[in-house]
């Protein structure tokens, strides 16, 4: 059992600057290209346009924020860490579960990955063309005839 509390018993002012801090972000440009994009287009923002779409709101509403690696309950996961210094308050619940590898490299690729899709669920921000498409759009299940 892992020792440590994940978030503070009272999240209620996090909580609120965290809305205040979402309704100022947008989502960040797609700036990178994947291996999957066609020629000449970018379709996904890379860590540093989604820290700097997220920064300023959480400068501006006291909100800190680091992806950090912990081992709860025998398994290594990526962690969103997001603490409120006014009030104390704090919540590490985001994560996501990291890939096994020894390897560095692979280690950080895997961290700014992660990093890239937790702060994108945590601050409700697309950050890839796969993100943009909206769920009210129709989707066909079976094949026009």
């Amino acid at each position: 059992m892992f020792p440590y509390k994940l978030a503070s018993d009272d999240t209620k002012d996090l909580q609120a600057s965290m809305l205040k801090a979402q309704k100022d972000i947008k989502d960040p440009e797609p700036n990178a290209k994947s291996h999957f994009s066609k020629k000449g287009d970018n379709d996904y923002a890379d860590l540093h346009a989604v820290l700097n779409a997220v920064r300023p709101s959480c400068v501006k509403h006291g909100i800190r924020h680091a992806v950090k690696s912990l081992k709860i309950d025998g398994e290594w996961v990526w962690v969103l860490y997001l603490c409120h210094p006014e009030s104390g308050q704090f919540d590490a619940t985001n994560s996501i579960p990291m890939v096994d590898g020894a390897n560095p490299m692979a280690r950080m690729s895997d961290k700014t990955y992660a990093s890239r899709q937790l702060y994108s669920t945590e601050f409700g921000i697309a950050v890839d063309n796969l993100s943009l498409i909206h769920i009210s759009e129709p989707t066909r299940r079976t094949p026009i005839s």
